[in-house]
């Protein structure tokens, strides 16, 4: 994971990947904590792209991603396989059905945002 203004340059290759699955999807806790860390940011055009292979809780994270759009910042998302139901919250997303494919799923994102 990667907070903002981080390069990847700067990262420890270990740290890769490091990131370990246990089964539930905290979204709301993840949206809360974009939130603020963007509301720190400087820049006039802030984007947030979730990315997810598991299931959301839409009550719970309607309201986040409201307050998200109302402050201006642009939220996308990338479903991973076909048990998400991330689509149903963020009508921008785009889906893959691996890992391999998230590369080029992230460049069709951005030109959105870009151009």
């Amino acid at each position: 994971l990667l907070r903002h203004g981080e390069r990847l340059s700067q990262i420890n290759p270990c740290e890769i990947g490091r990131v370990e699955a246990w089964g539930g999807t905290p979204l709301y806790q993840a949206l809360l904590a974009a939130g603020i860390s963007l509301s720190a940011c400087r820049e006039p055009q802030k984007v947030l792209i979730v990315i997810t292979d598991g299931l959301l809780s839409a009550p719970q994270c309607r309201g986040v991603l409201d307050d998200l759009n109302r402050a201006g910042t642009i939220v996308m998302g990338i479903q991973i396989g076909e048990q998400s139901n991330l689509v149903d919250l963020i009508p921008s997303t785009a889906s893959v059905q691996s890992i391999d494919e998230l590369k080029d799923a992230l460049f069709v994102l951005a030109k959105k945002v870009l151009l």
